[in-house]
């Protein structure tokens, strides 16, 4: 089933489990586990721009639609991220992301100096409108999204 598929991006939906719907873009790879966790996670080297981020948005949502979905956690893995731009990032801490997706809570995964830095800039220029968490390790950030 392929999804948006607009403005040049690719976006397929695979359901190799019926359990765990994914959608991937040109720059990531979402998929639903259980606890309405949304593991998200990036391509190594991508750039986000803010055209990227609201088209993942857009196609997400319909995912979560499709699978009846009005609310999520957010486990985001930065760890090969190349870069997200100011006008991205403002958009994903947005009230209206917020309220799309229901978000519940927010784990970002980092792991190098540069995650770090991504991480720690997204925090310092951008307020989230849920508690948010950053993580070195996948396991302590499901933990954690799965408790509250």
């Amino acid at each position: 089933m392929i999804l948006g598929g607009n403005q040049g991006y690719h976006v397929f939906v695979h359901d190799a489990s019926p359990e765990y719907p994914r959608i991937r873009t040109d720059v990531s790879l979402v998929s639903i586990l259980p606890d309405a966790v949304l593991d998200w996670r990036y391509n190594s080297g991508v750039q986000i721009s803010l055209a990227d981020a609201k088209h993942e948005s857009d196609c997400i949502a319909e995912l979560m639609d499709a699978q009846g979905m009005t609310h999520c956690k957010l486990l985001i893995d930065v760890r090969e991220i190349g870069s997200i731009s100011r006008r991205a990032r403002q958009y994903f801490a947005s009230k209206e992301v917020h309220d799309v997706f229901g978000v519940q809570g927010l784990a970002l995964i980092i792991g190098s100096p540069i995650g770090t830095m991504v991480g720690n800039l997204y925090f310092s220029l951008n307020r989230t409108h849920h508690p948010t968490r950053l993580f070195a390790e996948r396991e302590p950030a499901l933990t954690w999204l799965r408790g509250l």
